[in-house]
């Protein structure tokens, strides 16, 4: 019998699990949490994660946005909207995640 690989797929993580496993690309959670924090008029910046595949992109945004769930202040000002990753078929293309806050 064949056995199949599993993928990692934040996605499918606990907003509990996300926190406890997040250990790397704490500069980048800094960038967008202090991005976020600074964003206070109708003008809201944009950022993008770009990276391979399994690169850390759909946990480095899933972790901004439990970020902004548990801060009184940010949650206060901010709706996170997370999009499903995708993941394409052609060899070499990348993986997409995107999440927005709206006010």
């Amino acid at each position: 019998m064949a056995r199949s690989a599993r993928q990692h797929n934040p996605g499918l993580l606990s907003e509990r699990e996300l926190v406890d496993l997040f250990c790397v690309r704490r500069p980048g959670l800094g960038l967008l949490s202090e991005t976020t924090r600074e964003s206070t008029d109708a003008s809201n910046p944009h950022a993008i994660a770009i990276g391979p595949c399994g690169s850390g992109k759909t946990m480095l945004l899933l972790q901004a946005v439990a970020e902004v769930r548990r801060d009184a202040a940010l949650s206060a000002a901010w709706f996170p909207v997370v999009f499903a990753s995708t993941r394409s078929t052609t060899r070499n293309a990348p993986c997409t995640t995107s999440s927005r806050f709206v006010r």
